[in-house]
């Protein structure tokens, strides 16, 4: 029913004869007949198993596809698909801030079966249009707060609380978590000191400098 390539060694490992038995087998099940999902995680884009659009074709639009590096929209058949980007992002952010804003004494492996669950559950109808597999980038700081919420509502279920964020008769209150969370968020923001052109003037200045990667001309402003 799944296929996941994570080896990073074989690129395009994942071809015409592969993915077409896939769909062959769900065709030939007699019940509980499912559409194959084609997971290529390794990462450059170049080592990836399957890319999108092949997948597509192999499998006549019938496989559902994730994959490590992002893939751009494929039309098929009409119909634009937007491949979602399987990537830890969507969890660690979320589980990190839900376990130090608890003070979780630990985080069991079963934190994060819930936390994949959180995730599926922030796709939105738009994303499954797409068959995205997981949700939109640019909702990412609200999948992370669902992760978030998950992580703290499990270890005060599992007596791992080292902090109680809202009163102890409302720890079973997702909604209330999730606020108490939110309040706690840090949220990124730029001065607006706004040019003429009305664009923001940000220089590269502001972002201070990554490890040895010293500028090696004179600065210029983002735009």
């Amino acid at each position: 029913d799944v296929l996941i390539g994570a080896v990073g060694r074989v690129p395009n490992c994942f071809d015409r004869a592969v993915v077409e038995e896939m769909v062959a087998v769900q065709q030939a099940k007699t019940a509980e007949r499912r559409r194959p999902i084609v997971f290529a995680l390794s990462n450059p884009k170049s080592q990836a198993e399957c890319t999108a659009a092949d997948c597509y074709a192999f499998s006549a639009g019938e496989a559902i596809f994730g994959s490590g590096t992002r893939f751009g929209a494929v039309e098929v058949d009409g119909k634009m698909r937007e491949p979602g980007q399987v990537n830890n992002f969507f969890i660690f952010p979320g589980m990190s801030f839900g376990a130090m804003s608890c003070q979780a004494r630990t985080i069991p492996d079963a934190f994060f079966m819930l936390a994949a669950e959180a995730v599926a559950n922030s796709l939105d109808a738009h994303d499954i249009d797409l068959e995205s597999v997981v949700p939109s980038v640019g909702h990412i700081r609200d999948v992370n707060l669902n992760v978030a919420t998950a992580a703290v509502m499990a270890a005060e279920a599992r007596g791992l609380a080292g902090k109680h964020l809202v009163a102890q008769a409302d720890v079973k209150d997702a909604a209330k978590v999730k606020a108490a969370l939110a309040a706690l968020m840090w949220a990124p923001s730029v001065a607006e000191a706004k040019e003429p052109n009305g664009h923001v003037g940000v220089e590269l200045s502001d972002f201070g400098h990554c490890g040895n990667l010293e500028p090696q001309s004179p600065l210029t402003p983002f735009r």
